[in-house]
């Protein structure tokens, strides 16, 4: 099995269609804009949708019933601090 470095840019809804059992490396700002940098399978035919949630430090974060969220990283942008997670469905 061979795999590649992709990055994916993080749109409005945070909602990114990546190569199912994709691993999340790393998420940065680059040009004002969330990026994301996944290993993946390029061999792998399905796709799955991940959901990114961003909040800023001391923002109000709803945990519904079966809300499952995995913390992927902090980031800073001037005075601002965002972090962000990964909603599991």
């Amino acid at each position: 099995m061979e795999k590649v470095i992709l990055k994916y840019e993080v749109n409005n809804q945070n909602l990114l269609v990546v190569p199912r059992n994709s691993e999340v490396l790393d998420i940065q700002l680059q040009r004002e804009i969330f990026v994301v940098w996944f290993l993946v399978d390029l061999k792998e035919e399905e796709t799955e949708e991940r959901n990114l949630e961003i909040f800023m430090t001391g923002e109000t974060i709803q945990y519904d019933m079966g809300t499952t969220r995995k913390y992927l990283k902090t980031l800073q942008k001037g005075n601002i601090v965002f972090h962000i997670f990964e909603r599991i469905f």
